[in-house]
């Protein structure tokens, strides 16, 4: 199987023969987190499986493949020369309009300047140019749908293609926060700058990283008096029309600020042409161009009123934003998409790559970006097979533990969440983060191991069988004092209730620490693997 293949298998409802529809995408429950529904591995392993909710779809990253009536238009589309054309005469209008922004932008010096009546003509002019430019590019008609009177100052939106910010600065004269990369392309920066956009950092934008200074950028924009209204792509990346990613927070922590979700919904809903994703922009420019009509619906909702924590806002908005697309919400964001990107590039074989949000894995396991492509290029050494999953023997050879010890048959099972008998990416990625660094979720781990005979429950007896060696003597005493603080001792105690304990005892640290160096780090040496230890 090749990686295009593997990538497919992402796909629960994409993955489909040639004749068969896409089933038809679920709608967000407006009361999120009280609904079940599946979780990535990391949120499950932090978070009992009762007491949260997350919606988790196919991976939004992933574009739609590309079936027989696509590839044929875009042939057609390329031979008759009829998409070169058009993206020849959509950059010919450009350059012209990039002309009118450069004038303009000799009087418009800052992005909260009040434009001059003069200044409003030229921007017009752009606006014109832009359209245009849509046009030939397959934009033909844009319909509006107001569900709401009227349209706050501050707009939250789905992001799908390189038009999107141009699409609603036509429709709604709209300035829109992006990143300070596109200011410094040719032509494409003039104009941003034009209209008066509001360039932000990679960090604040992508990763939600610094949210005082994005905060503080829209707040310093609406405080400014500016007639337009401010758009915001909240997350931070591109994805697929029929599904709404992770949002970050920075536009949803401004006081008493009402928002208004607006969408975008393409006529074309399965075109894979259509989502910028994994590939460079003149390449998505050409794609656009073979579509034979790129023509949108924009919903504009109603204005949200800010209530609650940030998080219950900013879910609020995007329950709502899910039932005007008709689509779904997933937890995937920006980095899983450089995630993605790097399997796509590299022609990792990896299997149900959904399970990886990358968000989860900092926040419970600490584990970067960079940790997380270290581990994957280290499952793919391992996988020699190309399998997409490693085995029991790989698994302790590449980890340095004895394959005859009964701890690491019970930490391989309970690491194989799918109880395959092997280890997927996701499940090896756990194996990486607690081998490496100590964690307080890592006392249910150690639960999952002693739970020999799988009835739920563990006692000392339990710990005496499985750290039976002789350097385990500290578990075992360990188990010892601990069950001694028990009214009886002999009692064997659920997974809650040694949760709870541990918990009280203020022991989370502790096990995490026993955890690495009584299963990983007393065999575990060289491969150049450092092993550490956080307190």
């Amino acid at each position: 199987m090749n990686a295009r293949a593997s990538i497919n298998k992402v796909l629960f409802g994409f993955e489909k023969k040639r004749n068969n529809k896409r089933r038809k995408a679920s709608i967000i429950s407006p009361h999120l987190g009280t609904k079940k529904c599946h979780q990535s591995f990391a949120a499950r392993v932090a978070v009992p499986a009762d007491s949260t909710s997350l919606n988790l779809e196919p991976h939004a990253m992933v574009p739609l493949p590309i079936d027989w009536f696509h590839a044929a238009m875009m042939v057609f589309m390329t031979v008759t020369l009829i998409a070169p054309i058009r993206l020849l005469a959509s950059f010919t209008i450009m350059i012209i309009t990039s002309t009118i922004a450069f004038v303009a932008n000799h009087s418009l010096k800052k992005p909260n300047q009040h434009p001059t009546a003069r200044e409003r003509i030229l921007q017009a002019l752009i606006l014109v140019g832009i359209r245009l430019q849509l046009f030939f590019m397959g934009v033909h008609y844009i319909h509006i749908d107001r569900k709401g009177k009227r349209v706050s100052k501050l707009l939250v939106s789905n992001h799908i293609t390189a038009m999107d910010s141009f699409i609603l600065a036509w429709v709604e004269h709209t300035r829109c926060v992006i990143c300070d990369e596109f200011f410094s392309k040719p032509f494409v920066g003039t104009i941003l700058r034009a209209l008066q956009f509001l360039d932000a950092s990679e960090t604040v934008c992508k990763l939600g990283g610094d949210p005082d200074n994005g905060r503080d950028i829209i707040k310093e924009a609406l405080n400014s008096g500016h007639p337009d209204p401010i758009l915001v792509f909240p997350q931070g990346t591109t994805a697929r029309q029929d599904v709404i990613t992770e949002f970050q927070d920075y536009s949803f922590s401004i006081p008493n600020q009402y928002i208004t979700p607006v969408v975008l919904k393409f006529y074309d809903r399965l075109c894979p042409f259509l989502p910028w994703l994994h590939h460079n922009h003149w390449m998505h420019c050409f794609f656009l161009c073979c579509n034979f009509d790129n023509s949108l619906t924009v919903v504009f909702g109603e204005p949200v009123r800010p209530l609650g924590a940030v998080k219950s806002f900013k879910e609020k908005v995007q329950g709502q934003m899910a039932m005007l697309l008709n689509g779904s919400v997933t937890r995937h964001g920006y980095p899983d998409s450089v995630l993605l990107k790097e399997v796509v590039e590299k022609k990792h074989q990896i299997n149900n790559l959904d399970q990886v949000i990358v968000k989860d894995w900092l926040d419970n396991f600490h584990l970067s970006n960079e940790d997380i492509s270290n581990a994957l290029n280290d499952f793919k050494h391992i996988d020699r097979d190309k399998s997409g999953s490693i085995d029991y023997l790989e698994f302790c050879k590449h980890f340095k533990v004895d394959e005859n010890k009964l701890k690491t048959l019970q930490l391989f099972r309970c690491l194989d969440d799918s109880q395959s008998l092997t280890i997927e990416f996701h499940e090896f990625l756990t194996a990486f983060a607690i081998s490496r660094k100590s964690n307080s979720s890592m006392a249910r781990y150690l639960f999952k191991v002693c739970d020999t005979n799988g009835e739920g429950r563990i006692g000392l007896e339990n710990f005496k069988q499985v750290f039976c060696n002789p350097e385990d003597t500290k578990v075992r005493e360990f188990a010892e004092e601990f069950f001694s603080k028990l009214e009886n001792s002999a009692d064997k105690l659920e997974e809650r209730q040694w949760m709870e304990k541990i918990k009280i005892l203020g022991l989370e640290g502790f096990v995490g620490q026993g955890i690495q160096k009584y299963i990983f780090q007393q065999n575990h040496r060289g491969d150049g693997i450092d092993l550490q230890t956080e307190h």
